[in-house]
């Protein structure tokens, strides 16, 4: 499964691509991965280096990309390789973002949010989504809930500076 997205702001238009992940991906993809995860642990914390378990060696995309019943998939911008996104069914018709992630150079463009719009698009029965993302990453926060429709659940770890993470939903109304 694979979607397409035109993007256009008032200059130019950024095609995105999500394909699905192939293990020759995840080389390319680990250092991205590194980028974007410690961009924004440092924009927000001032640490320079920090994000889930494996992201900065690829073992993290390396799980995901082959685990049973959890579709993931590149995201390429214009024909460059951009980022990552991954989702899980945990039950029918509810639908997780496992992880997401753009390249620091590509964000604000437009690019996450066509992927979003995308992998909505290609999952239409979805009547739920659900994500977890760090209490300290603001950036994220406002994206999902301004951008994508998510409203924020609930709180893990609260008062834990470096553990707490924000739970978002979206429910999807009418007939999926």
């Amino acid at each position: 499964m694979n979607g397409k997205e035109l993007h256009q702001t008032a200059d130019t238009k950024i095609v995105v691509l999500l394909l699905p992940l192939k293990a020759s991906d995840i080389q390319l993809l680990a250092p991205i991965a590194k980028r974007s995860f410690d961009d924004d642990s440092f924009r927000h914390t001032g640490v320079a280096e920090d994000g889930p378990h494996g992201y900065a060696d690829g073992s993290l995309l390396q799980a995901l990309a082959f685990e049973q019943n959890l579709p993931s998939y590149r995201i390429e911008a214009n024909g460059i390789l951009s980022g990552a996104i991954a989702v899980r069914e945990p039950e029918d018709g509810i639908r997780e973002l496992e992880l997401f992630f753009v390249d620091p150079d590509f964000q604000g463009q437009g690019v996450a949010l066509a992927a979003w719009t995308t992998l909505e698009s290609m999952y239409p029965h979805t009547r739920l989504w659900r994500l977890e993302t760090p209490g300290y990453s603001l950036r994220n926060h406002a994206f999902y809930e301004r951008k994508c429709g998510f409203a924020r659940v609930g709180i893990r770890n609260p008062g834990h500076p470096r553990d707490e993470s924000l739970l978002f939903e979206k429910s999807v109304l009418g007939d999926n």
